[in-house]
């Protein structure tokens, strides 16, 4: 048995042979000079390598690190376990990880075998990578446009994630509860403002693995939140003589255009004024008074509002 603990450097031992011949009679004969040769003994071989990261979310670069020792010089195959092989035998090197279509954690066995280049004496070591699934945040609106107070249904069809925040960037309101499961989420819609409110819906999908791995996806779509419609308006009478000047002031808020009807008949002359004006007559010859029903429809874009007011008109005397 020949020892070498010195790693990278062989090591030479001389053998020296001495024969000797022990005759019947006695005689003993011993070889003029004895044999000798050199035996070269090589390191005992040690595959080691070390990796900055051995659980990652797809896709991913590994930096491997080779700490090998066992001879001089040394010949290396990397398996990488993904149908990639190489023969690099600097210290440091990377490799990239990217099949994004898996569905669930797959550990790649990855060895790397060292050989001896003189004695063709070879040794492996193997580690594991684990690569974990890249999450696809994606989700769909029925519309990008909602009249307020409302909601949005969301439909949610991300791949690889088992938990879902969802948030209303430029909204108001209160937080959105996260979400565990695909199935549809509906989120409120407010805006108090008097004009259009553009938002950002926000999707953030992700999963959790082992050594506190989180792969994570975004995806936002640009919604119109319009304003919340308050139709309202006064009469400056309510209570008048037949021919009777009705004034309205328009009190409503969130409109940008208005319809008028009058005892359910619409007043296409209307609707160009802001706080119209109108004459009613009341031609009842009992002296009976007549209550006119006056509607305001107040519309923004798809969205509307309408209230209803009585203005009474007595007969002419």
């Amino acid at each position: 048995h020949f020892p070498n603990d010195q790693p990278n450097t062989n090591a030479v031992r001389t053998v020296t042979l001495d024969i000797e011949e022990v005759y019947v009679s006695g005689k003993v004969c011993r070889s003029a000079a004895p044999a000798t040769a050199q035996v070269l003994i090589a390191p005992k071989l040690r595959p080691q390598f070390t990796v900055d990261k051995a659980i990652a979310c797809i896709p991913f670069t590994v930096l491997f690190t080779n700490t090998s020792t066992g001879a001089p010089l040394l010949n290396y195959t990397w398996d990488y376990a993904d149908g990639n092989t190489s023969s690099v035998a600097t210290a440091t090197h990377t490799h990239d990880y990217n099949n994004i279509s898996l569905s669930n954690r797959y550990d790649y066995a990855v060895s790397l075998t060292i050989e001896n280049a003189e004695t063709r004496c070879k040794e492996t070591v193997t580690q594991t990578v684990t690569a974990c699934p890249k999450v696809t945040a994606d989700f769909t609106v029925d519309n990008t446009i909602f009249c307020t107070p409302g909601s949005v249904t969301v439909h949610n069809n991300s791949k690889n994630a088992d938990l879902y925040q969802w948030n209303l960037i430029g909204g108001v309101g209160g937080t959105i509860p996260p979400t565990t499961s695909l199935a549809d989420v509906t989120i409120p819609l407010l805006n108090p403002t008097n004009a259009d409110k553009p938002v950002k819906l926000q999707l953030i999908a992700s999963a959790t693995h082992p050594n506190n791995v989180v792969c994570d996806d975004t995806k936002e779509i640009d919604l119109i939140l319009r304003p919340e419609i308050r139709p309202d308006f006064a009469f400056a009478d309510p209570v008048g003589c037949s021919p009777m000047r009705v004034k309205i002031t328009n009190q409503s808020t969130g409109a940008r255009r208005y319809r008028w009807f009058i005892d359910g008949l619409e007043r296409p002359d209307l609707q160009a004024q802001l706080n119209p004006e109108f004459d009613l007559i009341n031609n009842a010859v009992d002296g009976t008074s007549r209550k006119f029903k006056v509607k305001l429809i107040a519309i923004n874009g798809d969205c509307q509002g309408e209230v209803e007011k009585e203005v009474e008109v007595y007969p002419a005397i």
